[in-house]
């Protein structure tokens, strides 16, 4: 590259502030310098390079180069913040107001194309560094789209950890696209090929408990993740048990139904197949005073715990709240895996399956 010079390589530059932060107790922020602070970060500063990445016609130093250019704008914005270069192409950001946390920034490459990953670090009983489970990865190949969004998540990471930003979302949309043959392939919004079915069930729970403490899962609803493994893939179980006196199952009133279709997709509302068994089992019609006393009398048995007979069985549906919870599990189970299948040809392609089952209290699995 035209006027490079090694002596300038941040391997070089930064070298004995690399060590000194390396030498210093994990959780302390060593003293900086205008210089240090105000770091020249250049392409090279987030990953080890090889000679042919000296080519300024590589994309690879210029998706580095963006992004160090970011995370240089938003220290600004974040006064009480240092930056801090590491070993391996890691950069760290730190906080003098919570001085027992970090984020990691690091690039990864993907036969897709650049990644960043932004994740959350803290010390642990031992002195020494390790993740929280928050964290996000950028999508292979749509490093400049969500660049910017993983840079803030790292700084509210380390700056601002008591709050979640709009841009590191418990829930992570799925990228979706076409796939082998035509087919459709999708990948999960924090999938991350090199994390293991142990890893990413782990970072499921922590995702759980965010959402508990957010409020979009009841405190007392238990949820367990647990994995399968299998000679070519695996599967991630969620087991919801609900609380003793919370149904999984109802039968909707005229007044809960005609809410629910006003709030919901009429034409795929799961309430509906609750009318149907109802007008099934009346012979095609019933008045709202019948339908309101017969969908409170199988309401009532089933919170006795009495035995449903005949077509009652079919007049009963998940509950609005046990339907939003579901939904969430597989959500969350979702965006850490992938899948490229094509079953008109016979051509499976996938990284983890997902299973969600609902258990109400006392009742076997």
């Amino acid at each position: 590259m035209a006027g490079y010079n090694e002596a300038d390589h941040p391997r070089n530059r930064f070298g004995e502030y690399r060590k000194k932060d390396e030498s210093s107790h994990p959780g302390t922020i060593p003293e900086t310098t205008d210089q240090e602070r105000e770091a020249d970060f250049t392409e090279y500063a987030f990953t080890d390079f090889s000679d042919e990445w000296l080519d300024n016609d590589d994309p690879r130093l210029n998706a580095c180069h963006e992004t160090a250019a970011a995370v240089k704008e938003q220290a600004e914005k974040h006064p009480d913040s240092t930056i801090i270069m590491g070993d391996h192409g890691r950069v760290y950001i730190t906080s003098d107001k919570y001085p027992n946390l970090r984020s990691e920034l690091k690039m990864d490459e993907d036969p897709d194309g650049m990644m960043l990953t932004a994740t959350q670090q803290k010390i642990n009983k031992d002195g020494d560094w390790e993740d929280t489970g928050w964290g996000v990865s950028s999508t292979p190949g749509r490093l400049e789209d969500e660049m910017g969004a993983n840079i803030r998540t790292a700084y509210d990471q380390a700056c601002n950890p008591e709050s979640r930003s709009k841009d590191n979302p418990v829930i992570t949309e799925s990228t979706v696209s076409e796939g082998y043959l035509g087919g459709t392939k999708r990948v999960g919004g924090k999938y991350d090929p090199n994390l293991t079915s142990t890893e990413k069930t782990k970072l499921m729970r922590e995702d759980f408990k965010q959402l508990k403490k957010n409020g979009d899962i009841p405190k007392d609803w238990k949820i367990s993740v647990r994995k399968s493994e299998y000679s070519m893939n695996w599967t991630a179980r969620i087991k919801v048990t609900l609380p003793e006196g919370v149904p999984r199952y109802y039968v909707p009133t005229p007044e809960q139904y005609w809410k629910s279709i006003a709030e919901n997709d009429r034409y795929d509302n799961p309430d509906k197949k609750a009318i149907r068994g109802l007008l099934e089992a009346n012979g095609g019609s019933l008045t709202d005073d019948e339908w309101r006393e017969q969908a409170n009398r199988i309401n009532q048995k089933m919170k006795n715990g009495e035995e449903l007979e005949g077509s009652e069985w079919d007049c009963r549906v998940e509950t609005p709240q046990v339907r939003k919870v579901r939904k969430l599990c597989e959500q969350v189970g979702h965006q850490y895996t992938y899948s490229n299948n094509n079953a008109m040809v016979d051509y499976f392609d996938t990284d983890g399956y997902v299973d969600v089952s609902i258990v109400e209290h006392g009742k076997a699995y």
